[in-house]
């Protein structure tokens, strides 16, 4: 059966626990980690810590547009074993057909305008549970990273009449995408 998450449901079950909020996720590893967040509206991208129930509220605040955050942060965040909300994440039989190991379970959640910027990595599979995500993917000789927000990216920096052969696809629940 299909795990149905809702943010009622993970401020109810999840609310108290901590997890990563960030711009861009790795912010370090690209060169984009200068400092930790002191305040709202301090645009650097170390993560802080903040409690699901507290991101939701910022989540229904910027999704209800009383917020005029342009660039919004969402939570990314290795998952280990011992958490909790690994109870709400069902495994893919389709990872077994596919013969991928799972090294390690990401979870994250944001509202409109939040995302990952281009990057690149070994295989991954992402499953999407709620919303819709939309992906630009690149061939692996054109594959780059950048370490601005993907909103800022996509807004400023990127020009689909390049011919880049970049492909765009659209994610809705239960789509799993193998990138």
């Amino acid at each position: 059966a299909r795990v149905k998450i809702t943010l009622d449901r993970l401020n109810r079950e999840f609310g108290d626990i901590l997890f990563s909020r960030v711009s861009i996720p790795y912010a370090d590893a690209f060169g984009a980690g200068l400092s930790a967040k002191s305040s709202p509206g301090d645009r650097s991208q170390t993560a802080t810590r903040i409690k699901m129930k507290d991101f939701i509220q910022y989540i229904r605040k910027v999704e209800s547009q009383e917020s005029a955050e342009k660039f919004p942060d969402y939570i990314f965040e290795e998952i280990p074993s011992q958490n909790p909300i690994r109870s709400i994440i069902e495994p893919l039989k389709l990872v077994k057909r596919l013969q991928l190991q799972q090294q390690f379970l990401q979870f994250y959640i944001g509202p409109t305008n939040s995302g990952t910027p281009p990057h690149f990595h070994r295989a991954s599979w992402n499953r999407l549970a709620s919303g819709s995500k939309t992906w630009y993917m690149w061939p692996a000789k054109k594959s780059f990273f950048t370490n601005v927000h993907s909103n800022d990216w996509l807004e400023n920096h990127y020009d689909p009449s390049q011919g880049d052969g970049s492909l765009q696809c659209k994610q809705n629940p239960g789509d799993v995408i193998l990138s």
